[in-house]
Formats: structure tokens, sequence, C-alpha cells
């Protein structure tokens, strides 16, 4: 008879734990992205000569990096050489343009892409002669 019990006892004990589950099959694990947006705080159209304006980006934690086609007049850094940057969260960044000597206005999109999938937000620049 004991061996019985014994036997019972640990059927009881394996039903037990099976059922129970640390995964609740009505929330949904998979995180919510951030609202993303980017305001640009000047003009973007621009004179002839070097400037920079800046940009606000909200995304609350989430990531996302912004980029210029390599070799543009405009970038990340005063030397105009910095085409890619990467970050997270909400940030102001500044967008450096070079001097325009080429006698003819020009135009350059900045293109800022957020991450989990969401739609970039471009920018357009367009820089007087």
């Amino acid at each position: 008879m004991t061996y019985l019990k014994y036997i019972l006892l640990t059927l009881i004990t394996c039903l037990a734990l099976s059922s129970c589950s640390n995964e609740d099959e009505s929330v949904n694990y998979k995180p919510e992205p951030s609202p993303f947006s980017v305001k640009v705080n000047e003009n973007t159209t621009v004179g002839a000569a070097a400037t920079q304006i800046t940009a606000t980006i909200t995304a609350g934690t989430d990531g996302w990096w912004i980029d210029v086609p390599t070799g543009s007049w405009c970038g990340f850094n005063a030397a105009v050489t910095s085409y890619t940057i990467y970050g997270s969260g909400n940030k102001t960044i500044t967008i450096y343009i070079a001097a325009n000597k080429t006698g003819e206005s020009r135009t350059q999109t900045v293109t800022f892409h957020p991450t989990f999938g969401l739609a970039p937000v471009t920018v357009t620049i367009i820089q007087g002669a």
C-alpha cells in the first residue's frame, strides 16, 4: 500500500507541476516601438555660405540612424566628412553644410531611419548658389 501511495503522490505532483506555466497566452511580449519624429529647427533652404542646421529627434528609448550619401556637401561634423551617425532616444543633432562654391544651387536629402521597421523621415536641404 505504501508503494501505491508513493506512485499516486508522484503522479499528482507531476500533474501539478506540468499545469504551471510562466507564459500567459493573453500577454503580447513583443515590444512596442516608441513614436518617432524629426523636427528641423531652422529653415532647410540656406545660402551659399557654410552653415549648420539642427534637427530634434524624438524616439523614446528606441534606436535610429541618420545618413546622407557619402561625398555629400553636408554631414555630421564640421569637416563634413561624417555621413552616418547612430543613436537612440531623444536627441538634437547638428547637420553641417559646406560652402557652395559651384555657382549653382544644390539639393541634398538627409534620411532619419527609426528602428522597429517604422517609416524613415527625410529632410531635404536646398543650398543656394
